[in-house]
């Protein structure tokens, strides 16, 4: 994005996961492109439009929202970062599905679900026309994970007796659905001229294995992993004027990785 046209400029957004590994680069590029943007976060320490809250519950959540609504009248954007992402040193060695404690991954999916569903919902108010709703998916929403990229065994038919981890289940059915719930709002939020789309990120370059990150580089036909401002542009363009056509779509920004 050209630096010089602040294409955010007198927007108000509220972002949450603003303290997450993406939220703080995320808030600095909106606020450099001219945006007003209200931070709510689980890690937060209270401050100046930054907000203590954990979005599935709803009572932090009608707080938070009446302290913003106390500053502005009209939103015009909302941003979803907030997810649990096991890294790969957290997965241990979870070869099969039944060594899933699937109770544990209910707070995952209600981080996404009812997270998104109480900020929107909560917010609707304050949207005015031409608002945008951006949700933050994966390239996983799009594919399913290659196992093999978890694990040591190189994809051979040991696989499964090998000591390799897998990425769980939920994370799948959290992230296909987020596409899911991105139509469905589009369609609800569309009379209003309202726009709700949903980002799909590769993998970003943080900390990685040397050996994790070949392995992945390996899959992106693009050749590299995506970066904090692969996604912060994308997200950008969505709560602009831009795009004031566009919605209901699932945008990869992947290299490439969820059409291989």
């Amino acid at each position: 994005m050209d630096r010089k046209l602040k294409i955010l400029n007198k927007k108000h957004i509220v972002v949450a996961g603003s303290k997450g590994m993406l939220g703080e680069s995320l808030v600095q590029s909106l606020e450099n492109q001219g945006a007003t943007v209200y931070q709510l976060d689980l890690n937060n320490k209270p401050g100046e439009n930054k907000f203590e809250c954990d979005i599935t519950d709803k009572a932090q959540v009608k707080q938070a929202l009446s302290e913003i609504k106390s500053k502005t009248d009209n939103v015009t954007g909302i941003v979803n970062l907030a997810a649990i992402n096991p890294t790969i040193d957290s997965l241990g060695n979870n070869t099969r599905l039944s060594d899933f404690n699937f109770s544990k991954d209910l707070e995952s999916i209600s981080l996404t679900y009812s997270g998104t569903l109480n900020l929107v919902s909560e917010l609707e108010d304050l949207l005015s026309e031409y608002s945008s709703v951006v949700l933050v998916g994966s390239d996983l929403s799009l594919i399913s994970p290659d196992q093999r990229i978890y694990c040591n065994c190189n994809g051979s038919p040991e696989m499964h007796k090998a000591q390799c981890s897998l990425k769980p289940p939920s994370y799948s059915f959290e992230k296909f659905g987020l596409i899911g719930l991105t139509k469905y709002l589009s369609t609800y939020f569309g009379p209003k001229g309202i726009r709700v789309n949903c980002i799909c990120p590769g993998p970003v370059d943080t900390d990685f294995s040397e050996n994790f990150r070949r392995r992945l580089v390996e899959r992106t036909p693009m050749g590299r992993l995506a970066t904090t401002k692969d996604l912060n542009s994308s997200i950008q363009f969505l709560l602009s004027d831009m795009s004031d056509f566009v919605t209901g779509v699932a945008l990869p920004v992947d290299g490439g990785r969820s059409v291989w």
